[in-house]
């Protein structure tokens, strides 16, 4: 059984790259990939990257010894005998999302203009984690929660974790509530056959829901009652 992590710690050393070719069709084709290790919770964890996108995201960041990530993937575990016959464990990560545990960009809508502007805003790690994969009580809640109990995962067999991979560009502007991201911007992330309906039914089951707070209106007018009894 493979099971699925996701894990926020320090990059103890340089991401090492490696070109391993291997045999498709009668023809060497490059497999390259980057590892390194990431100490999470007195744990170190080898997490090894090799999709195109991950790939372009390490040299585009400059991950490197002292970065802060948070990473998403396959948890593989590998059992040896040492040299000194010690039986030792190794935990190893096959990286399916890769996010530098810092900031997140989010698209704001300026509701007098309709201009869009970027805004950087700075959240912390339990902050982002928990808006993509929910606590850690494991209730359905978060991106990846969501997706677990959409029609789409349901009716198709999907996964919802291959599905939030297919959907890495888009996730912020989810959480963010982004009015510009439509069903059309997202369709071709998403499985072969889906409808814009499908699509649009899916970012709907999917998009966080938004706490409405009481107006500034009835803030003022609660408290003018209040100075009335008063």
């Amino acid at each position: 059984m493979v099971s699925t992590i996701v894990t926020q710690g320090v990059v103890t050393q340089d991401p090492i790259f490696r070109n391993r070719q291997r045999m498709v069709n009668n023809h060497l084709i490059d497999n390259p990939s980057y590892t390194f290790s990431v100490y999470s919770g007195r744990v170190y964890f080898k997490v090894i990257v090799g999709l195109p996108n991950l790939l372009e995201f390490i040299m585009q960041h400059g991950t490197g010894d002292g970065s802060a990530v948070i990473v998403q993937g396959r948890l593989r575990v590998d059992t040896y005998t040492t040299n000194k016959g010690i039986r030792t464990t190794s935990l190893s990560i096959i990286a399916q999302r890769l996010r530098m545990d810092t900031s997140i960009e989010l698209s704001v809508r300026d509701a007098g203009h309709g201009a869009v502007e970027n805004v950087w805003s700075v959240v912390t790690t339990t902050e982002l984690v928990t808006q993509l994969y929910g606590p850690a009580d494991n209730k359905p809640s978060g991106t990846l929660g969501r997706l677990r109990e959409c029609t789409l995962v349901a009716e198709s067999g999907a996964r919802a974790e291959d599905l939030l991979a297919r959907l890495d560009s888009f996730v912020d502007r989810i959480c963010s509530h982004d009015q510009v991201l439509t069903p059309e911007a997202i369709i071709g992330s998403l499985p072969d056959g889906i409808t814009r309906s499908q699509a649009a039914t899916l970012l709907s089951e999917i998009t966080p829901e938004v706490q409405s707070e009481p107006s500034s209106r009835a803030t003022s007018r609660a408290s003018h009652l209040l100075d009335m009894e008063d």
